[in-house]
């Protein structure tokens, strides 16, 4: 049975649970092994990797104190050697989002696969999404379990060297980055299909409560339920047959 894959986690001063705002100024540290919010990545991560190290530091320190904590950081991935670095989750804390930003590319500088996680309007996105892989979070910590969950499927595919599909397929947030790819349909069928969609939902929308209530009365003879007329109706619709909801049913 091959070794777990080795994990290291950056989280800021707060998730480390060294303080709150009163912390922000903390030096970039390192402990071995899971530590605050990291126990909840590792319990995703399961016995396929293992958190060898989680590495925090202050948001304040971070940010302005750039020399100092980039120094440190890249000296704790030298000292452990991961396999991949996980950032975050950061949700809309702007000052975590650009640290973990910061983390990956220090991370890709040395070779070694990085995803962070963030909220999509973080300014951590707006100003490295097109060289950062970044999974989407929810605004506030609430989102947690989520986002680790995440962000250990995307973790693992990049420790294992695995080819990542689309941004739409595999979680994470479009980089701008355009692929060849193939599609069943050609895109006139496609929109065609899109246009068909859109008709049967608006339809639906301005006839729903008709359509309810001639499925109502209707029961008894059709042995149906007013949500089988709707779908009924809608089948007609699509197939061109109806175009009011008198005529769909």
């Amino acid at each position: 049975m091959s070794e777990p894959f080795k994990v290291v986690n950056y989280v800021n001063q707060f998730f480390a649970g060294v303080g709150g705002e009163d912390k922000a100024n903390h030096p970039v540290e390192f402990k071995e092994g899971a530590i605050g919010s990291a126990r909840g990545l590792q319990q995703q991560l399961g016995s396929a990797a293992t958190v060898v190290a989680t590495v925090y530091g202050g948001d304040n320190f971070v940010n302005e104190e750039k020399d100092r904590a980039f120094a440190a950081i890249a000296d704790a991935l030298r000292k452990f050697a991961p396999d991949v670095v996980i950032a975050g989750p950061a949700f809309n804390a702007g000052r975590y989002g650009l640290a973990c930003a910061e983390v990956c590319r220090i991370a890709r500088e040395k070779r070694i696969p990085a995803v962070a996680a963030m909220y999509p309007e973080n300014p951590g996105v707006l100003t490295h999404r097109a060289d950062t892989l970044i999974v989407p979070t929810s605004e506030s910590p609430a989102g947690m379990p989520a986002a680790h969950k995440a962000l250990a499927a995307l973790a693992l595919k990049l420790a294992r060297k695995e080819e990542l599909g689309p941004a739409e397929a595999e979680g994470y947030l479009p980089r701008g980055i355009r692929r060849m790819g193939y599609r069943e349909a050609p895109a006139a069928r496609r929109a065609e299909q899109d246009h068909e969609e859109d008709a049967r939902e608006e339809f639906v929308r301005k006839h729903r409560s008709h359509l309810q209530q001639r499925g109502k009365s209707l029961f008894a003879r059709r042995g149906g339920t007013g949500l089988s007329l709707i779908i009924e109706a809608e089948g007609r619709l699509g197939a061109g047959k109806s175009s009011s909801p008198e005529a769909g049913i």
